[in-house]
């Protein structure tokens, strides 16, 4: 498949699904969000399908967020609230698919690719990987779980930290403040994959899928929905204009 699409593969009981747009550190776009919709939706009708592993092409990011030119063209707020609805989908559809998703990350996890890696169960990176909720510095908000997910993992006084100052950590800092399971060197990220998806085939899968049913039913709604209107009546702001020109300027902003 050409670069910007979704790849997939099954071997034996695990899905492996892969971002495909490693010139653009994978970013997300409304083609890649579908595919991946496609892709998860029909899993429950699968029962062969055990684990699904998300990953990342080209080995420099596993998702650096959602294309800032794509966010740019987006022209009303029907259109923001949309397209938030459907990052939305997809994370909810992670949270909520009948197995465990592993989210498998080599570089770059930043803005709606830490939103991706967090609506996914379990989260193994390598040494060399970065994350970070940076939408502030565009004037706009996360809009696909952020502002829930980071603080409800990692802790509401480092989740508001990030969100306020946009700075990026570490995967060993990550890992202290248990947003991430296991760190692991570049060269052994599909080895611990594998471990943990064999050990997770090797027990009840009647009971996997209960245990994480039971654990996600402490979600939520309201707040994802907030979320969705904030975001996109920040778009209406001088500053998101400002934000995203800077950055694709490559210039700081200059914030009223």
């Amino acid at each position: 498949m050409d670069e910007g699409s979704v790849l997939s593969k099954t071997a034996g009981s695990v899905l492996d699904i892969k971002l495909n747009r490693p010139s653009r550190l994978n970013v997300l776009d409304r083609s890649i969000i579908e595919g991946m919709i496609e892709l998860v939706s029909g899993i429950e009708n699968n029962g062969d399908i055990r684990v699904i592993v998300i990953g990342g092409a080209g080995g420099k990011a596993f998702c650096s967020g959602v294309d800032i030119r794509f966010l740019s063209s987006l022209g009303t707020d029907n259109d923001r609230a949309d397209f938030s609805s459907l990052a939305d989908k997809l994370f909810f559809m992670l949270e909520s698919v009948g197995v465990p998703v592993i989210a498998a990350i080599d570089g770059y996890c930043l803005g709606g690719g830490l939103e991706l890696a967090m609506s996914c169960d379990l989260r193994i990176a390598t040494t060399d990987s970065v994350f970070g909720l940076p939408e502030t510095k565009l004037g706009i908000i996360p809009g696909g779980g952020g502002t829930l997910r980071f603080p409800w993992l990692a802790g509401i006084s480092k989740g508001k930290e990030l969100l306020f100052t946009s700075d990026k950590i570490k995967a060993d800092e990550a890992l202290s403040l248990g947003l991430l399971n296991y760190v692991v060197e570049k060269q052994d990220l599909q080895n611990k994959v594998d471990e943990i998806t064999a050990a997770i085939c090797g027990n009840s899968f009647n009971a996997v899928k209960n245990a994480k049913k039971t654990i996600n039913e402490s979600f939520r709604l309201k707040g994802y929905e907030l979320e969705t209107r904030l975001f996109a009546e920040s778009f209406k702001h001088p500053d998101r204009k400002e934000g995203m020109d800077a950055f694709l300027s490559k210039r700081k902003p200059k914030f009223q």
